[in-house]
């Protein structure tokens, strides 16, 4: 009995070291020094932070492995993710195959998930035809104060082919939620009162119905304000169209 519950001894088979454990004898054996195959760690130089110069610490299947940045490539694209074998990965690809086709759950979210794409396909590839991008850069052009560069674009146009604008001063009362609110629109032109609308809100689409008289220019019509500036003075336009101090 005493011999069952003695632990097995393990011993390098290279420089017979004795080992506690299968995992300890498999760390030393590829290191040992007297594996020819084994790790050569005595031309790799550490600097301060530890990190291992010219070379990336990376798994394979049985252990951790330096491997020179030349090679990273292409001991990488041996499997999915740091050294994965082929044999798992093809395991894996087998669980996987037909358990998703990208869609949603549901013919409601797969609907919201195309709309989604297609809102944030919309409009020029230039990144001032984004709505969520470089439209809220603030300034003064011609004594009339811009809160973005879609009202700029918009002013400048209308002020180089004299047509009449002017800052709108008007003040238009409103509810929303059960709240009395205060809206003061963009412009007042020949057409009309403006509001420049680069991001719709439920509060915003509230003021639309309340005030119907009031021309909203969105994304889609600040389209030929934002070509004929661009094409003029550059995609920063700002930078040359609003007034220093």
């Amino acid at each position: 009995m005493d011999n069952f519950n003695k632990p097995q001894i393990l011993y390098c088979q290279y420089c017979g070291k004795e080992c506690k454990n299968l995992n300890s004898l498999k760390q030393h054996e590829c290191r040992c020094k007297k594996n020819p195959n084994k790790i050569d760690l005595s031309y790799i130089k550490r600097n301060y932070t530890g990190h291992i110069k010219g070379y990336k610490w990376v798994t394979n299947d049985i252990e951790q492995k330096l491997v020179n940045n030349n090679d990273l490539i292409n001991y990488l694209n041996k499997g999915w993710h740091l050294g994965m074998s082929i044999k798992f990965k093809e395991t894996i690809s087998k669980i996987l195959k037909g358990k998703s086709s990208g869609k949603a759950s549901t013919p409601e979210k797969e609907l919201e998930r195309k709309q989604k794409i297609s809102n944030s396909m919309k409009g020029n590839k230039n990144w001032m035809f984004n709505k969520h991008h470089g439209n809220a850069k603030q300034g003064w052009y011609k004594g009339i104060h811009c809160d973005s560069t879609w009202e700029l674009a918009f002013l400048v146009y209308y002020k180089e082919h004299q047509l009449y604008i002017e800052r709108c001063k008007e003040k238009f009362k409103y509810n929303w939620n059960n709240e009395n609110h205060i809206y003061i629109p963009d412009f007042i032109t020949d057409e009309g009162i403006i509001e420049i609308k680069g991001r719709k809100t439920k509060q915003s689409l509230e003021k639309e119905k309340q005030f119907p008289n009031i021309k909203v220019i969105d994304q889609n019509l600040i389209k030929p304000y934002l070509e004929y500036v661009i094409n003029k003075y550059g995609e920063e336009f700002w930078k040359q169209l609003y007034e220093k101090g």
